[in-house]
């Protein structure tokens, strides 16, 4: 059977209701880098597997056995710039060839994330030893984000998926808590922050005026899922937007739904 076909096939039995995510996606390894107050790992999971063998892949840092947060802020034009902490003393800049124009054509030709180390996991003498290990280690960082290819299958196994971090490195190391408990986007961009506001923000890039609104809250109570109270109507950029509609909105890093994630209220809007 010709390549085309068999993936027209392939994507048909996809249709059927037996058919779901049949292989489990794993963590597999992308690079342990040697530090000596305790190995910095990455990994990565796919998720969005398409009919062409392609996926997408979230990529988790751990340091201790501790997931750190991470943040790729160039992703975002530079509508996320002003949650990021830029106190010297805490930060760590790794030199990559980064966007800082936040225009539509990019004026730095690499990629990488923000990782964050807080205060409660690690003292500014072990966070500085992370740091000077990822300079140590800057060419096997960039190598393995660049070429380490994920593997995935579907469909008891028949097709398989590929796909690259396609990373060149570490941006920066913060040792503080990440600003945000989570990022989702669409037609604008949902920041859920861990001062507990839920903001609706527009996406555009760095020539356009920027748009914020505080559309809920995050509400903590007992075990499971947190609660998102988000009013039911909001506007931005001029138009009105549906609360109702956010349920199904993919996390910036995972793919989950933000149904996934919270429990979700809306409040009728004042």
């Amino acid at each position: 059977m010709r390549r085309p076909a068999r993936r027209r096939l392939l994507a048909a039995l996809c249709l059927l209701p037996w058919c779901g995510p049949l292989m489990a996606a794993d963590w597999q390894a992308v690079v342990q880098l040697p530090c000596s107050g305790g190995a910095l790992a990455i990994d990565a999971r796919p998720y969005a597997r398409n009919e062409a063998g392609g996926m997408k892949l979230e990529l988790r840092y751990r340091w201790r056995g501790q997931t750190l947060e991470a943040v790729r802020y160039e992703g975002y034009y530079l509508n996320l710039d002003g949650y990021r902490l830029r106190d010297p003393t805490r930060s760590y800049n790794f030199g990559l060839d980064l966007d800082t124009r936040g225009l539509a054509e990019p004026s730095g030709s690499e990629r990488g994330d923000t990782l964050y180390l807080p205060s409660s996991q690690a003292d500014a003498g072990e966070v500085r030893r992370v740091a000077d290990c990822i300079v140590d280690n800057a060419a096997l960082l960039r190598t393995r984000l660049q070429d380490a290819v994920i593997v995935s299958h579907s469909l008891l196994g028949l097709m398989r998926h590929t796909a690259r971090p396609q990373l060149d490195g570490i941006a920066r190391l913060i040792h503080a808590e990440s600003p945000f408990l989570g990022i989702y986007q669409h037609t604008h961009l949902l920041l859920v922050l861990r001062d507990g506001r839920v903001m609706a923000q527009t996406n555009s890039t760095a020539n356009n005026p920027a748009e914020a609104v505080q559309v809920g809250r995050v509400e903590r109570a007992g075990r499971g899922r947190p609660t998102l109270r988000l009013r039911t109507h909001y506007r931005l950029g001029g138009d009105m937007h549906e609360a109702r509609y956010l349920r199904r909105w993919p996390h910036h890093r995972s793919g989950r739904a933000l149904q996934d994630d919270y429990r979700i209220e809306l409040e009728p809007t004042p």
